[in-house]
């Protein structure tokens, strides 16, 4: 009874940990959740998503794969298996993983729908597909997953940011902005009122500090502000240093994990785009569902959320 009772501590501690992003503090407590009850499939199928998002594919695969010895046939772990695939751009294994559970599992149908979704994308920006509205229907339910959401919004904005980059920062810069009418720009400071009119080199030259970039910590209350310029100025590497420091200070935020997905989404790193705005999800669901709405009208793309 104390061994379950220490396991589940540890699993708590892991779990909170992987939702703010610290990876490896995560790992650790889900491994010691398991070695209190090594026989558990679902913290075998926690340690296998952190394994993954450490980019440990083939471990997050063992761990599946015992878990599946454990309960064979359990749906969820077939349904891991599929997310891991996923991240990793192993897309036709996602199809043999999703085939025998997809008729009776949201979340297997939400993936497959994010697929038929991306193959769309990418033949429309390969030129292979005619120009004109696209569409997805998906399960009602699923709309308020965060791993379903946190990857359909990395598809629309690696599809938004490949079609028409400039415009797409635009975009999101107008979303940051700060509103000029509540009051005159002299109430704004030097970094607000030069990203308000948009003179991304003014706000870099700004906010960097003056013994170095890694000289001081950023600052948190311009960082937003900052990230958003420096991928407005194809500094995506610096974009994602910034974001990974106030992230440390504020692991908490969604705003952060949100322009975390959107520059690794700009970078088309899909997976940890996915991750970072299924983050942003968890913690704030209603902003990131506006999001998705907004930038699938944007995008000419119908999403049908059926209520089955």
């Amino acid at each position: 009874m104390f061994e379950r009772y220490r396991s589940r501590r540890a699993f708590r501690k892991g779990h909170a940990a992987w939702l703010l992003g610290d990876l490896e503090g995560a790992k650790e407590r889900v491994e010691s959740a398991l070695r209190a009850e090594p026989k558990s499939p679902g913290i075998l199928c926690h340690l296998a998503r952190v394994l993954s998002e450490l980019e440990r594919k083939d471990d997050a695969l063992v761990a599946l794969d015992a878990a599946m010895k454990i309960e064979p046939g359990n749906p969820t772990v077939r349904v891991f298996r599929a997310i891991v695939h996923y991240d990793s751009g192993s897309f036709s294994s996602v199809r043999d993983e999703l085939e025998s559970v997809k008729e009776e599992n949201l979340l297997a149908q939400a993936l497959e729908a994010l697929l038929r979704l991306k193959d769309d994308l990418a033949a429309r920006r390969a030129g292979r597909a005619p120009t004109g509205p696209l569409s997805v229907s998906m399960p009602l339910a699923a709309r308020w997953i965060a791993d379903v959401a946190g990857r359909l919004l990395a598809l629309l904005e690696w599809h938004f940011h490949g079609r028409s980059p400039a415009e797409a920062i635009e975009w999101h810069r107008s979303l940051l902005a700060p509103d000029a009418a509540a009051g005159p720009p002299a109430k704004l400071d030097a970094v607000e009122a030069a990203f308000a009119a948009g003179r991304h080199e003014e706000v870099d030259r700004l906010c960097a500090p003056a013994g170095g970039r890694d000289a001081v910590d950023p600052d948190p209350s311009s960082g937003l502000f900052h990230a958003v310029s420096l991928m407005a100025l194809g500094k995506e590497a610096q974009a994602k240093k910034l974001l990974s420091k106030l992230l440390q200070g504020d692991p908490a935020s969604w705003d952060l994990h949100f322009l975390t997905g959107v520059c690794r989404a700009r970078s088309t790193e899909l997976g940890r785009a996915g991750w970072a705005f299924a983050r942003a999800a968890r913690i704030k669901d209603a902003y990131v569902d506006q999001v998705i709405g907004d930038l699938a009208k944007l995008l000419d793309i119908q999403i049908d959320f059926r209520d089955t």
